[in-house]
């Protein structure tokens, strides 16, 4: 299995949730991969070969998801690491959001915040903005 860049993963992670027009969640509770096929920002990343039921749970910081995470990101110090798990939880909070009932609306806030955060970590976020937001 060839590795990914982190720029690669991030593109990954972030378009990943946008073109399946929306979130993986289920009763309050985010998953890597839910029961209608979604995949959370990080269960993008992760290949189903490498995708098991024990991840769920569990952050990108706990040593689990993070074991996984290296075999797939070239790269993946804790600067990187960071990064993914700032995605995972705007995921986990746009999934979550009550008060915004427009999963498009979620969409482009979820957008907008990974792209702060892929510059912030000064990546190009070009292939982000390009995509297009459809509901799923």
């Amino acid at each position: 299995m060839e590795k990914m860049t982190v720029q690669e993963a991030y593109e990954k992670a972030v378009n990943g949730v946008i073109d399946q027009g929306g979130f993986s969640y289920d009763v309050g509770l985010c998953l890597y991969r839910d029961d209608c096929g979604k995949k959370c920002a990080i269960g993008h990343i992760i290949p189903d070969s490498l995708y098991c039921a024990e991840l769920e749970g569990n952050t990108v910081s706990e040593i689990c998801v993070r074991t996984v995470l290296k075999r797939l990101i070239e790269g993946l110090d804790a600067r990187a690491a960071a990064l993914f798990r700032k995605i995972q939880t705007i995921h986990d909070e746009m999934a979550q959001e009550v008060h915004i009932l427009d999963v498009r609306k979620k969409l482009e806030i979820f957008r907008g915040r990974c792209i702060d955060a892929g510059k912030a970590h000064h990546l190009d976020t070009f292939r982000i903005s390009e995509v297009s937001i459809t509901e799923g």
